[in-house]
């Protein structure tokens, strides 16, 4: 099952199935693209989503399965596990400090093979139609590739955690503050996939033709899809 979510400043939710098999997750608005519809939402809206677990998309007992910093944080959160400190008489070597370090001290979010080609095919459609290519943020790709990793750890697909926690947050928290827009999805198992998942919806269309972002930040773990913008 494939299932691409769209939020963004002024399509704030879509919810769309694709891919044989799939089975739509709201109600159709009326579009006429079978098994897409694209409800969108301001994000100030009170039901700011509808898919498929109800608030935050997952049951009550899943939060068991990650803490909230996990769901809000960077990366997902870091532990750095620390040395006992070396006798005078054998002083270890330095290693290579990291050449842009995070907000936080720790070494940028590196994105993977997957989520780059993610970029590549997004930055493609956006020269086509006539938009500057979009930059890759680590601040926005640790943001996404937490949420990936929420979502997979946890089970479910949602722009908000079960414990409430957005986008818009999760890029403050990762040291963002020009956040745009996210698409999220499930079941994919391809950059090409996902990507022709979210072209074919209005709404994450529109997340990734907007010329006026200029940077993003995508993650992946385990066939959950997280891809924000923005422009700083």
């Amino acid at each position: 099952m494939a299932v691409p979510v769209g939020l963004g400043l002024a399509a704030a939710l879509i919810v769309a199935a694709g891919g044989p098999g799939a089975v739509p997750f709201a109600e159709d608005s009326g579009t006429g693209a079978a098994g897409l519809p694209d409800d969108a939402l301001p994000p100030a809206a009170d039901d700011f989503f509808d898919d498929i677990g109800g608030a935050g998309g997952a049951p009550a007992e899943a939060g068991a399965g990650a803490g909230a910093e996990d769901a809000g944080g960077a990366g997902g959160g870091t532990v750095i596990e620390v040395s006992p400190e070396p006798s005078a008489s054998a002083p270890p070597e330095a290693g290579p400090e990291p050449e842009d370090p995070g907000p936080d001290g720790d070494a940028p979010a590196e994105p993977s093979s997957l989520a780059m080609a993610v970029v590549e095919i997004a930055n493609d459609e956006r020269a086509d139609a006539g938009c500057d290519p979009l930059h890759v943020d680590p601040r926005l790709t640790a943001a996404s590739q937490g949420h990936a990793d929420d979502m997979a750890a946890r089970d479910y697909m949602a722009h908000e955690t079960p414990e409430g926690v957005g986008p818009q947050e999760r890029a403050a928290e990762a040291g963002y503050q020009a956040w745009s827009g996210e698409n999220v999805a499930a079941g994919y198992s391809s950059a090409e996939a996902v990507m022709d998942g979210w072209m074919d919806s209005p709404g994450h269309r529109a997340n990734i033709l907007d010329c006026g972002n200029t940077e993003i930040g995508v993650g992946v773990t385990d066939g959950m899809w997280a891809q924000n913008f923005g422009a700083e």
